[in-house]
């Protein structure tokens, strides 16, 4: 399991699948905030989150009732966690999403075809040191941002994000941080960091 050490990543990560998957998006009260941290400090993982939501969002689509607050998969998530606990006592969690040298494999084995020109830069970060990578892969996600600055999609859902999200989080930098977790989505580019 990927630790999270930045708590925005894990509550971006969600609400993004949220409307990326059921294209649902609502005003993100305090409430809605809370529940996404206290599911970041326990340290639930994004798989056993996104199964939550899949599943209360088919039941509740069933019965023509919205999905209109994270108050609505509380007790999924609870229930869940509760049953994975039962199953998995002493036993840490189990990992089902590929170790990272693998991801990165993948990636530059078909490396996309929108961000070619970026290809060498990507190589330079994988073999760079850890103390060069941060620098790197920031001035590689600005020349990525910088080259879909245009695109609609990610423009119509970044301005949908932010719309949704309480005054005090509409900030540049969380503007940025959502830009590159779409690019990052859009492309498969794998955690460098």
């Amino acid at each position: 399991m990927k630790h999270f050490s930045d708590d925005q990543d894990y509550i971006f990560l969600i609400i993004e699948y949220l409307l990326d998957r059921h294209n649902i998006n609502f005003f993100i009260t305090s409430k809605d905030f809370d529940i996404l941290y206290g599911w970041w400090e326990k340290r639930i993982p994004l798989d056993m989150i996104r199964k939550s939501i899949d599943n209360v969002c088919k039941r509740r689509g069933s019965r023509g009732k919205p999905v209109d607050s994270f108050m609505n998969f509380s007790y999924e998530v609870r229930k869940n966690l509760s049953y994975k606990l039962d199953l998995n006592v002493n036993a840490g969690w189990a990992d089902k999403t590929p170790n990272p040298d693998e991801k990165q494999l993948r990636f530059f084995e078909n490396f996309p075809e929108g961000i070619k020109d970026l290809e060498a830069e990507f190589l330079m970060l994988k073999d760079a040191s850890e103390e060069n990578r941060t620098a790197m892969l920031k001035n590689i996600y600005e020349r990525l941002i910088s080259k879909f600055k245009d695109d609609d999609e990610m423009n119509v859902k970044t301005m949908i994000f932010m719309g949704n999200l309480p005054p005090p989080m509409n900030k540049p930098e969380i503007v940025m941080k959502f830009k590159i977790n779409y690019l990052n989505r859009r492309f498969n580019i794998p955690d460098f960091e």
